[in-house]
């Protein structure tokens, strides 16, 4: 029965308790579900980006966009990384 109907303080208090150890157990989960996933993405990225860096590792010159193109590439793998560690706190998200 819900909380608001318990009039008993012991048995409120106990409902009170269950319901919030219920609601951090769903947010674990979620939140194993999202790092899951983010790990996935990261690792299918890093499988692009290395495609990439022998793509252009064949390249014999070097142009501007190519380069632009790396710093891009690079703050990517910056911000993705960022997201797998939330005790790092990337400006601008």
């Amino acid at each position: 029965m819900d909380v608001t109907f318990t009039f008993n303080e012991t048995d409120r208090i106990e409902k009170q308790i269950s319901k919030a150890q219920k609601a951090r157990r769903d947010k674990g989960c979620r939140l194993r579900i999202i790092i899951s996933s983010a790990d996935i993405a990261i690792g299918q990225y890093q499988v692009d980006n290395e495609k990439a860096d022998e793509s252009i590792s064949k390249l014999k010159t070097k142009d501007g966009r190519l380069l632009r193109t790396q710093t891009m590439i690079a703050k990517h793998e910056y911000v993705l990384e960022g997201l797998l560690n939330p005790t790092l706190i990337i400006p601008g998200l």
